[in-house]
């Protein structure tokens, strides 16, 4: 029997799930992320397409209304739709990797797409150190699931109602003056 023992030069190694193969004397370790599996992806990408589709027909037209109104200029809800047609041609993901720090340690490795919103976003995003954002975008890949990219969603949809309650409306702030 044979025992190997890794010294990990990156999170990779520690948070991956890894299996070890042999050919001939060789030993050869791969290490496999939820990201990676084929049916993860057609789902993520099923659901990107679905939640798109509807966020550009039912929810965009409102959002122009309001801002034709004057009622909200600049919502993060607006910046979001505005990426929409990226998440449709496939070049983000509606929740993925923090696209500011694509090039950060961990650029080597996939991790999937960038996204709209993700873990890093969610954690506080640019208050997060190099490592920290790391452990986030890795743990992400490990544990890719329809209830984690849930979970990222429902959190994100509740930092922009709050950021959306408490960013005074424009004419307001005169008013009180």
């Amino acid at each position: 029997m044979v025992n190997f023992r890794l010294v990990p030069t990156t999170l990779e190694v520690m948070i991956g799930k890894g299996s070890v193969d042999q050919l001939g004397d060789i030993p050869f370790i791969d290490i496999e992320y939820n990201i990676n599996r084929l049916l993860n992806r057609g789902m993520k990408r099923t659901v990107d397409i679905a939640l798109s589709l509807f966020l550009l027909i039912c929810v965009l037209p409102f959002v122009y209304f309001l801002r034709i109104l004057g009622k909200r200029k600049g919502s993060p809800l607006a910046s979001a739709l505005a990426l929409m047609p990226r998440v449709l041609n496939g070049e983000l993901s509606l929740i993925g990797r923090d696209p500011s720090r694509l090039s950060s340690g961990t650029a080597g490795i996939f991790l999937g797409k960038p996204g709209v919103t993700g873990m890093v976003q969610i954690q506080a995003g640019p208050r997060l150190t190099d490592e920290e954002c790391n452990y986030y975008e890795l743990y992400y890949a490990k544990n890719q699931s329809f209830a984690l990219d849930f979970e990222i969603m429902m959190k994100t949809l509740m930092r922009w109602l709050q950021k959306s309650v408490n960013t005074p409306r424009r004419g307001n702030a005169q008013s009180r003056s």
